[in-house]
């Protein structure tokens, strides 16, 4: 079968439903994967979807697939990805399976596979499954198919997790995505008052894309805790591994700020214990773990990596910009916003402060939000790879980074990130510094390295 390959990317299989994927590209895609489960003689896999428009038939298609090649499918239904994790740790599967496009617009879909223990399929194991298709070199044989609500088993695990003493009132905004009433019952479950925001699910995401990034989902999150006076506000992705936090002022606070308020109290039980996070955050949070007994460790995006480090024990906490949490000291390792607003709830408790009590201490930088830039599939990476020729070049860079992308300071206090992002036709761009006229100043000097490829800020 031909395939375009711009779908097999880093992490997922991504693309536009009816343009890029079809409900006859995922039966191949079920084939395959299930081809990979059974070479490793392992055929009890779990699956779910997202509530896009699109989800339902292609997981139907998709679960024909799987089932073709010998696996037993059980079927849990819409749920937010995070549970596809929790069942593939907690109940025994040896594989998961998930229909969503996560945070993209609409007309997006694509799928997510993991062995057990939430352990990804990346990298060279997405193109893997692509090859299998173009060769059609599918296992045969006779699965079977089974649905089952496994949602309260996760319900009741969170719910044993926490207690409160404060009876909270929180807003929650999930953006539509399917993560709202899962959502609301764990939180509900744990005695807080819900103040809603778009959590009704509707796959056509008619307020907008569910990302926590957006400056309207945020607005939003923002609006609904002044109008409330709650205690706190908080966004959830599209399928709920990402989350949003807001103070009760109102004031969102980029999850780079939340890394140096968890670092903290976790390295407080967790001494010397290595917290990794990606290329996108705050300068600051070397210095903050340094400060508190721990060693910071930059790494490159992607959850995948991240998933890896965390749950494989190379480090006890981490964190990526884009809204992704992963806490391994008293839970498994991956990424799960539900469980998230949790830990903020819970510091908020046993310290008795709101969040901007929580996080007077830490140090205040100006920054960007990760500025997307439109740049084709086929060429980002090229365009990437030749600016950081130049820097390397270059004597005007300082503490150069080359692990994702290029990172650079242009001060002590000042500094930029231009990556290409691996799930859409982007470059993405962060800066940092300590005054808005130092960050004018750095916005010209990354838009000097766009500027002879025809792009800008």
């Amino acid at each position: 079968m031909q395939l375009n390959k711009n779908s097999f990317r880093e992490y997922d299989i991504r693309g536009i439903y009816g343009l890029e994927i079809d409900e006859e590209l995922f039966f191949h895609i079920g084939k395959a994967v299930g081809t990979i489960y059974r070479r490793k003689n392992l055929s009890n896999i779990v699956l779910g979807m997202d509530n896009r428009v699109s989800s339902e038939s292609l997981t139907k298609k998709l679960c024909e697939g799987l089932i073709g090649t010998g696996c037993n499918i059980t079927f849990v239904g819409a749920v937010p990805y995070p549970l596809i994790h929790f069942f593939t740790t907690t109940q025994g599967f040896e594989g998961g399976v998930y229909v969503t496009a996560s945070h993209n617009t609409a007309e997006y879909n694509g799928v997510k596979v993991e062995f057990a223990k939430a352990e990804p399929v990346f990298g060279e194991g997405i193109q893997e499954i692509a090859d299998i298709i173009e060769d059609e070199a599918y296992m045969t044989g006779g699965g079977s198919f089974a649905e089952k609500d496994l949602i309260e088993e996760y319900v009741s695990y969170i719910r044993g997790k926490f207690s409160f003493n404060k009876k909270f009132k929180v807003v929650l905004n999930t953006g539509n995505g399917v993560t709202g009433g899962v959502a609301k019952e764990v939180l509900e479950t744990l005695g807080v008052e819900i103040v809603p925001v778009n959590l009704e699910l509707d796959g056509t995401f008619p307020n907008g894309t569910p990302d926590p990034e957006e400056p309207e989902f945020v607005e939003r999150t923002v609006s609904a805790v002044r109008k409330s006076h709650a205690d706190a506000g908080f966004g959830l992705d599209g399928d709920g591994d990402r989350f949003l936090m807001v103070d009760e002022n109102g004031k969102s606070y980029a999850t780079d700020r939340a890394l140096l308020l968890f670092s903290k109290h976790i390295l407080s039980t967790n001494p010397g214990s290595t917290i990794a996070y990606d290329v996108k955050c705050t300068s600051l949070a070397d210095d903050i773990i340094r400060k508190y007994g721990g060693e910071p460790e930059i790494m490159r995006t992607g959850r995948s990596f991240f998933i890896k480090k965390v749950t494989g024990k190379e480090a006890v906490f981490g964190v990526e910009f884009s809204g992704h949490t992963y806490f391994g000291d008293k839970y498994f390792g991956y990424d799960d916003g539900i469980y998230a607003i949790c830990r903020v709830l819970e510091l908020m408790d046993t310290e008795n402060k709101g969040i901007p009590g929580l996080m007077a201490e830490f140090p205040e930088r100006v920054s960007s939000p990760e500025i997307k830039v439109h740049c084709e599939d086929d060429v980002k990476f090229g365009v990437v790879e030749k600016i950081i020729e130049e820097v390397k070049a270059s004597d005007n860079y300082t503490r150069k980074n080359f692990v994702d992308g290029v990172r650079a300071n242009i001060s002590d206090t000042s500094w930029f990130l231009i990556r290409a992002k691996n799930t859409s036709p982007f470059l993405g761009i962060r800066v940092e510094a300590e005054s808005e006229e130092e960050l004018s100043s750095v916005k010209d000097r990354v838009n000097n390295l766009l500027r002879s490829h025809k792009l800008h800020l």
